[in-house]
């Protein structure tokens, strides 16, 4: 198992000398140092979802598998600047939902859009996490977290928790483990992981991930 990587928003959040600390290296913290009671690096989420409603898109020429012409992407730690590859972002509204878009060569799109337009924007969140992944790899969605009383700075924020399993690929696939990420250049995929939260979230300001 992966252990758990800080995010472009967890970093953002942290005090200066924690940010000096992370200058440069990605944090990680394995299951087993993680403390069971809620601190300041695992924070307590009040609702789970175990295996949440969930499709995903995929990109094998590792071109960014979705996109938004209503959102603009963010930098990312694995990022010089700000790009498509490494992106999370909420679907609160139809005008939202109609301004994705999926790339040329992908494996899903149409399941996707099956359950984009089945979700009930009026009950229901739409997130859209999209990742880098190693060629012979995908990732399973299995708990979904999240929380509206983080600190986010001076002001009180939400807070997103995905937690994946990582497995190998059905078919021929002749490649031996992942370099990443961040990966080397053609040795990856993309893939964006459309995520039902049965909430009506607006924003949100701390966002982990688990694989």
């Amino acid at each position: 198992m992966v252990p758990h990587h800080a995010t472009r928003r967890e970093v953002l959040s942290l005090s200066g000398a924690a940010l000096a600390s992370l200058a440069g290296c990605t944090t990680r913290t394995s299951n087993r140092e993680q403390s069971p009671s809620p601190t300041a690096s695992e924070p307590d989420y009040p609702h789970r979802v175990d295996t949440p409603d969930t499709v995903t898109v995929r990109n094998p020429d590792g071109e960014p598998a979705a996109d938004s012409s209503d959102h603009s992407p963010e930098e990312d730690m694995f990022e010089s600047s700000p790009h498509w590859a490494y992106e999370d972002w909420l679907v609160t509204a139809p005008g939202e939902r109609e301004a994705l878009n999926f790339s040329q060569a992908h494996t899903g799109v149409e399941a996707a859009r099956d359950f984009i337009a089945a979700t009930d924007l009026s009950e229901t969140t739409l997130l859209v996490h999209q990742y880098n992944i190693g060629p012979c790899e995908t990732r399973q969605l299995s708990r979904l977290e999240w929380g509206t009383e983080f600190s986010c700075g001076d002001i009180e924020c939400t807070g997103i928790a995905l937690g994946y399993d990582l497995t190998e690929r059905d078919g021929d696939c002749n490649e031996t483990g992942s370099d990443g990420p961040p990966y080397r250049a053609g040795s990856y995929a993309s893939e964006a992981t459309f995520v039902r939260i049965p909430a009506q979230l607006e924003s949100y300001g701390r966002f982990r991930v688990q694989v």
